[in-house]
């Protein structure tokens, strides 16, 4: 009975450890299987980021790229539109310019040949009395023996009428005493002549002198209007050149002053698309910086993750090997046991 005790107990130690080691075995497994579904998932989730890392990156690229692409549309028709208006003012600004420049212009010449109508105007009114005293010089030149030709005094009629009429009383004077034909009768018509002519010769030279006067006032007042006109005509030119010069200074000046305009508005544009193009590549830059480093994370997480999957499998291994080798001791140390038993312990050995 001994024996068979130890024998059943043996088989009984032998299913046990068997027992134990198929539990120990499933057990492992079951529990790096469940660790290696869960490191799947996370490789899953990991790799699922991944993409939507890499997918936002273009998305951002691209409407970071759009963005800059805007600006600088919009700084190109903002530039275009300050040049255009820049030279649609300059073309007012010169036409406005150009129009004032001419009516300036026309202003003074109405002036000027408003004065020219005064000048010739008043030529005209002293042409008489300029031609008057010419021919009165010239009679008084003869009066005096500088010219060729006599005096014009007895065909004067003035002086022919009162020779006439003074004649005329004398001889009734005389035919009243009864001496129109005597010798004191010729004699006194010959006073009377040349007491006449006396008085009346003087009469006759101032008012030619007087004639003659009136000529030199006209001749001085006609030079006067010559010199009048002159200097109008000159301060007429004068102004006038000013006026032309003053009006293309002032053209130039805002022509330079429009170019310097839209120069400084084409370089503050392209400043401005320059700082655009800048701030945007920097963008960019950043973005794929950071992005490249989270993605680079989490390739680092997805290795990590395989190293833990990996790990799991060892485990399993290294358990199912465990619970072998402890299957094996405990079998090995039952049959010895048993064995042990047998041969020392009771009913004098197997036979």
């Amino acid at each position: 009975m001994g024996s068979e005790t130890a024998l059943l107990g043996a088989g009984a130690g032998l299913l046990g450890n068997i027992f134990n080691f198929f539990n120990q075995s499933k057990g492992v497994k079951d529990a790096a299987n469940a660790q290696m579904l869960a490191g799947q998932g996370a490789l899953k989730l990991q790799q699922q980021g991944y993409d939507l890392q890499k997918s936002g990156l273009d998305k951002v690229l691209g409407l970071q790229q759009f963005g800059e692409d805007t600006a600088l549309g919009s700084q190109r028709i903002g530039l275009d539109k300050s040049l255009t208006l820049d030279r649609q003012g300059l073309s007012r600004s010169l036409g406005l310019q150009n129009r004032g420049l001419n009516r300036s212009l026309g202003f003074q010449n109405q002036g000027l040949n408003q004065a020219r109508g005064f000048y010739n105007q008043g030529r005209q009114d002293i042409a008489p009395w300029l031609a008057a005293g010419k021919t009165a010089l010239a009679q008084l030149q003869r009066e005096n023996g500088l010219a060729p030709g006599g005096s014009n005094f007895h065909a004067t009629p003035g002086y022919q009428f009162q020779v006439d009429e003074g004649q005329k009383g004398v001889m009734n004077n005389l035919a009243a005493l009864g001496m129109k034909n005597s010798g004191s009768a010729l004699k006194a018509l010959t006073r009377f002549r040349e007491g006449l002519a006396d008085q009346e010769y003087n009469n006759y030279y101032n008012r030619i002198s007087g004639m003659a006067s009136a000529g030199q006032n006209a001749a001085d007042t006609s030079a006067n209007l010559a010199q009048n006109m002159g200097n109008t005509v000159g301060n007429a030119y004068t102004n006038m050149g000013n006026t032309v010069g003053n009006a293309y200074t002032n053209m130039g000046t805002t022509v330079g002053n429009a170019y310097n305009n839209m120069g400084a508005a084409t370089g503050n544009a392209y400043s401005n698309m320059g700082g655009i193009v800048t701030n945007a590549s920097n963008n960019m830059g950043n973005t794929i910086t950071n992005t490249t480093n989270g993605m680079a994370n989490t390739l680092g997480n997805m290795a990590g993750t395989l190293q833990d999957i990996g790990a799991y499998r060892a485990s399993g291994y290294a358990g199912r090997t465990n619970a072998l080798t402890g299957m094996v001791n405990g079998v090995t140390n039952t049959l010895g046991n048993s064995l042990g038993y047998l041969n020392y312990g009771g009913g004098g050995g197997l036979y």
